[in-house]
């Protein structure tokens, strides 16, 4: 009978392990989807909240949260919405709807690349996280009060070894739980 418990634990403590290690993605990393539209699938799964397991879920990935970023083409100098752009937000709207992701609440960060002022780049990056918000709401019906929108200009550059790449201007969508 002790084999067969001790062989059941170490079966149970593998497959906890493997969850954390395989479901989603690593939260300490951003997943950036570049200039691809990413299906609805793959926003949930990059937004889900960690599974929770009572003491045996990892410190590093205690207090990340899943984040997603997407290339949102705006015209230059501008945060009017390209029609490009609209494709990938309305899976968005799609995937917080699910209901993985529909109790949580989200920060939309807008982000440039290093070309301009900081201070400019600051309020161009919150006037395009605020003009994506405002799409969720108007066209996707998603509460205003779950969303959070915030200009992080160039403080968080995607690809920091070349500032001025266009990587580095898009919007990520942060999962800030319930």
């Amino acid at each position: 009978m002790m084999k067969k418990n001790t062989s059941i634990a170490v079966a149970l403590c593998s497959l906890a392990m493997l969850s954390l290690t395989t479901v989603g993605h690593s939260f300490a990393e951003e997943i950036h989807f570049r200039d691809k539209t990413p299906t609805v699938n793959e926003v949930v799964d990059g937004l889900r909240p960690p599974l929770r397991f009572r003491g045996i879920r990892p410190a590093s990935v205690i207090d990340e949260k899943p984040t997603i970023s997407m290339e949102t083409k705006f015209a230059f100098d501008s945060f009017e919405l390209s029609e490009v752009s609209k494709a990938s937000l309305n899976n968005l709207i799609t995937a917080l709807k699910d209901p993985l992701l529909n109790s949580s609440s989200f920060i939309i960060e807008g982000h440039t690349d290093a070309m301009g002022a900081n201070n400019y780049n600051v309020g161009l990056s919150h006037k395009r996280a605020a003009s994506v918000k405002q799409y969720l709401v108007e066209q996707g019906g998603i509460d205003p009060n779950r969303l959070q929108a915030i200009g992080k200009g160039e403080t968080a550059l995607l690809n920091k070894t070349n500032p001025f790449d266009s990587a580095n201007r898009r919007v990520a969508i942060v999962n800030a739980g319930k």
